[in-house]
């Protein structure tokens, strides 16, 4: 597949990402939905949406980082992945319910661990570090 097109599905998934984070911080449309009966006794989500949409797009961008072959492109692949990654960083510390944290989590060890396998060179972005101050920050409230 050409970078061309990975890059507009990651942006699909993004946007998929997106509507369902929407949604899911919405808490009168869900209590709309669960009075209404739609999915029976528990409250409506698309966290699997939200986490799994997200993920696959940082699966992608990783992938295509990665990729000698691409070296022309790492600039675009580096700008989406550095205002995803910074997104998702930012989301994640403003998590309030440990439900939604925990639906998050194995994003955030995907995210990392694949920011740890960066050769230095690659790794320039200062939203990684501040990111991650903000982590170590609240964790250790």
């Amino acid at each position: 597949m050409s970078t061309e097109h990975l890059l507009l599905m990651v942006d699909c998934l993004a946007k998929s990402h997106n509507f369902a984070r929407q949604f899911n911080t919405n808490s009168t449309q869900r209590n709309v939905l669960w009075k209404a009966g739609f999915r029976g006794p528990v409250r409506p989500n698309l966290l699997k949406q939200e986490t799994q949409s997200l993920a696959c797009a940082m699966r992608i961008l990783f992938r295509l980082y990665h990729d000698e072959g691409r070296q022309n492109e790492w600039g675009k692949v580096a700008d989406k992945l550095t205002h995803l990654g910074k997104d998702a960083l930012e989301y994640y510390v403003t998590l309030e319910t440990e439900s939604h944290r925990d639906a998050w989590s194995p994003l955030m060890l995907l995210f990392l661990w694949k920011i740890n396998q960066l050769t230095d060179e690659k790794v320039t972005a200062k939203f990684i570090y501040q990111g991650l101050l903000i982590i170590i920050n609240i964790s250790s409230v």
